[in-house]
């Protein structure tokens, strides 16, 4: 997930410390976050295509 958005767009608001077990090892949790006017500021500037607003092109 943070490859796909990028963390420039989310902010890592919080870590759990070995939430997750998984075959005997603990693995954190990263918790991200992001308002909604940031996330349509990002969208507006990232991409202007039809598809993304979602207009279809006929």
């Amino acid at each position: 997930m943070i490859k796909l958005i990028g963390e420039k767009v989310l902010l890592r608001e919080a870590r759990i410390r070995e939430a997750r077990i998984v075959n005997g090892n603990y693995f954190d949790s990263i918790k991200m976050g992001i308002l909604r006017r940031e996330w349509e500021s990002h969208r507006s500037k990232s991409c202007n295509r039809k598809e993304y607003r979602g207009e279809r092109k006929h």
